[in-house]
Formats: C-alpha cells, structure tokens, sequence
C-alpha cells in the first residue's frame, strides 16, 4: 500500500521550453534541491535536453546527480569546507558564500588541488540575510584569479519581486565582473521571469512542475457515525450522522491537508490527522474501499491551495515515506 505520485516528464518539458522561449538566449539553471523539490533526482537526466545545467544544494544531491548520468554542469550552493575538496574533485562547481568557504577554496589551491580543480560561483546577499557576501570579496577574488581559478557566475536570491536587492545585487556583482569579466549573473527565480530582474541566466524550480504533478491515495475503510461521535483521536466529536471514509496517509507520509477529492467531490477531513490515515466527511454519498483519493492534481489545484493556506512549495516537497513516483510521458 502507497500513495502514488505521478510525474509527467512531458509537461516538465513544455513548462522549462516556455521558459527558455520567456528567457531568450539567456541560460536555464534547473534546480532540483530537495529531491528535485521531492519530484526525484531521477527526473533530471531525462529532461536534461532543456536546460543549461543544474542547480543542487548539497553535496550528496550534486554526488548523486553525477551518479544518475547529468553531463551538464551542477552548481551546489551550500558546501561545508570540509566537503569542498570532494566536490571539486568531482566536477562539481562550486557556490561560495561565506569567508570559510572562500579561505578553503584558497588554501586547497596552495595543496593538491589544481585550479583547474574549481569552477566557482560567488553569492551575494542582496537583503535576505541567509547566505551570501554582504560586501563582494574583492581581495580573495583578486587571490583566486592570481592562481588561476575560474569565477563563472555571481548569483542571489530574492526575496520578491524587489528593486532593492536588484540594486544592492547589480552593484556587488559589478566589482567581481571588474575582475572577472566573463563571469554570469543570475538572480531570478520561477517568481521574477521578467525585466529587470533576467540577467545573464534564471534558476527554475517551481515552475518546472505547474500541471505536471498528480497525488493519489485510495479509501481503505468506510462508516456511518451518529450526530454526537467522536473521531480520531481526541476530542473531536461529529456535529451530525454523516459517512466517513478513511484515507490511507497520515502525517508519516506528509498528509496534512483539510481538503481532499474522493469520486469527483471535494470531501474534507474531520478529526485529528494520523500517523497513517485520514479520516474524511463524506455527507449522504457513499464510496467503497479501494475508491481513489486525491491529494493533489493540477485540475483541484486552487482549491487545495486555498483550504491548505499553504505555499505551493511546501505542498509539493511536504509528501515522502510511503510515496511511490511514477514518471509518465504523457
């Protein structure tokens, strides 16, 4: 038993070729952290054809896309010192954002590392304050080209669609271009693929996934309950006779929504979530065991969104453990 997760290869494709026609000759970064925003890393060698390379968060995701077959670049943007060597060592190019990483980057070219071992990205903090150089670091960068390593991108992140951070990023990444002058920016995100904010390149994450995604569960269990019963754990008690049907996924798989569709309609839960079941107010209608259940699908889309309150970030990355994934080509 699993809920079942259903990624169309195909709509991913048209959503990153949109967004290269949107972005002209500029370069498509694909994010794909988190498990490509728990869409699976298996995805990204299978639509690699539409993009300019990838954008990881950890080494180990980075490791991993190497180990799936990507031949295009993959940037990581948050690397301990420590496992800057591997990376390097790897392929891998390099997000650097703190002077930790960047004494590393310069002590592991005066060892065993070559500079042809380094292909470099520098971040900025243009007014998020998470990660990112406040100043950009002109005296390591002036270190850096001495040796010979390659800078070749500058990159933020915003925080919105906001003229500030585009100032504040625009005016750092401009001291690094005075000496690397080859080096890309890329600061938009699925959010700002618009003018001013499209630079040399765009990082997609979101955006690679709108109406390609499917959620399913199935009804393992139905009752008729009296005006008056409890449900679920708790205090919870039913306001009137009505049916219930359970819905295998809990909080354990990342089920944590009110709003559910069984047989068409819209059916909400009732009662405290589980560790492995749902339990959901079906009203006068009737369904049997084994019914399907969706979590989520493009065509329910602003309903869930709005009965959620939640961002379509957290819905889409919130589901694991008992999920299988299915890639289609539909």
């Amino acid at each position: 038993m699993f809920i079942k997760k259903t990624v169309n290869l195909k709509a991913v494709r048209q959503n990153l070729a949109q967004v290269r026609k949107t972005i002209g000759k500029r370069k498509l970064f694909f994010v794909v952290k988190a498990d490509a925003y728990a869409q699976g890393l298996e995805l990204a060698p299978r639509v690699e054809d539409e993009v300019d390379g990838f954008c990881a968060f950890t080494l180990q995701e980075g490791v991993r896309l190497k180990e799936l077959g990507v031949k295009k670049g993959v940037l990581v943007l948050c690397l301990l010192p420590h496992e800057i060597r591997e990376a390097a060592k790897m392929g891998l190019k390099i997000g650097v954002s703190n002077e930790e990483q960047m004494n590393r980057v310069l002590e592991l070219l005066d060892g065993d590392c070559s500079e042809k071992d380094f292909c470099l990205h520098i971040k900025i903090n243009s007014g998020m304050n998470r990660l990112g150089f406040d100043v950009a670091p002109v005296p390591a960068l002036e270190k850096l080209k001495e040796k010979g390593a390659i800078v070749e991108g500058v990159y933020s992140h915003l925080r919105c669609r906001s003229y500030e951070q585009l100032a504040r990023f625009l005016k750092e990444a401009e001291k690094v271009k005075e000496i690397y002058p080859d080096a890309i920016l890329h600061l938009a995100s699925s959010n700002e693929l618009a003018n001013p904010f499209l630079t040399d390149g765009v990082r997609v994450g979101l955006k690679a996934y709108e109406g390609a995604v499917e959620i399913k569960s199935q009804i393992i269990g139905t009752r008729r309950v009296s005006e008056g019963e409890h449900i679920s754990y708790g205090s919870f008690k039913s306001e009137r006779a009505t049916n219930l049907a359970v819905a295998f996924g809990g909080y354990a798989d990342g089920v944590r929504d009110p709003l559910f569709f069984v047989n068409g309609k819209a059916r909400k839960s009732v009662g405290s979530v589980c560790m492995d079941m749902t339990v959901l107010d079906m009203g006068e209608d009737f369904c049997s065991v084994g019914d399907e259940v969706v979590i989520y699908s493009p065509e329910h889309r602003e309903e869930i969104l709005k009965a959620t309150r939640a961002s379509e970030y957290r819905l889409l990355t919130a589901f694991k453990g008992r999920v299988k994934t299915e890639y289609v080509e539909e």
